[in-house]
């Protein structure tokens, strides 16, 4: 599971402690990635580095330089829908939690994964700075939760582009394909309209089908079921 937050993070910490209970020291619309796993009952975390290694670039095809948030969105896409790593299986549908006041990262992680596990769904965590404590932690809340409407709002704008992008790959891939598929034809299309020319005969209209089976009406759904 992954998680986006503008906590604080300790990099060399890999249990709940890797998140502090302060927003980052850089500013509460700063914003760090991280991947946790339950093992044996516990969370194990790993922070990620700000831009990708040339590791995580290897693994994900993303260019160096990226920052952790590319590689962390091929990562996910690629659960959600396995078509693109080039698995037989069915999608899931994607979900972005974020918790409310009088959660810490305990109860937040915990209830991710009962959503996952429940629902089939692969969730992205957005954990802001709650830490529970009854009546007195949800004033301290209410104040952190104020400081991190930029920081959420960055965490939508940057899925957006994320999923824009994904979607405009999985485009190219699928116009390559008909491309190839009926070659005879590949000039006199536009594959982002679909549009068929007056003067296309039975082949050409074989591609149309092909191009609207695969790319019209899927920008943006909840999740990325593309069958090729």
């Amino acid at each position: 599971m992954f998680i986006v937050t503008n906590r604080q993070v300790f990099e060399n910490k890999s249990d709940l402690k890797a998140f502090g209970s302060k927003p980052n020291p850089a500013g509460p619309n700063e914003l760090r990635m991280a991947e946790a796993e339950k093992v044996a009952g516990k969370w194990k975390i790993n922070i990620l580095p700000d831009e990708v290694t040339p590791a995580m670039a290897e693994e994900t095809g993303i260019k160096a330089r990226s920052y952790s948030s590319a590689y962390v969105m091929q990562r996910l896409m690629a659960r959600v829908n396995l078509k693109l790593v080039r698995r037989q299986g069915n999608g899931r549908n994607f979900a972005l939690f974020v918790h409310g006041f009088n959660n810490n990262m305990q109860d937040a992680l915990d209830r991710a994964a009962a959503f996952q596990r429940n629902y089939g769904v692969e969730v992205l965590v957005f954990s802001w700075p709650a830490n529970g404590g009854g009546a007195k932690g949800v004033v301290s809340d209410k104040s952190d939760a104020r400081d991190s409407i930029g920081a959420l709002d960055r965490v939508l704008e940057k899925l957006n582009d994320s999923l824009q992008s994904i979607h405009a790959q999985h485009e190219a891939r699928v116009t390559k394909l008909a491309n190839e598929r009926f070659a005879d034809d590949a000039a006199a299309w536009d594959p982002r309209r679909q549009r068929r020319p007056a003067s296309s005969c039975a082949k050409p209209r074989s591609r149309r089908l092909f191009l609207r089976r695969h790319l019209r009406g899927r920008r943006y759904r909840n999740r990325a079921a593309y069958p090729l």
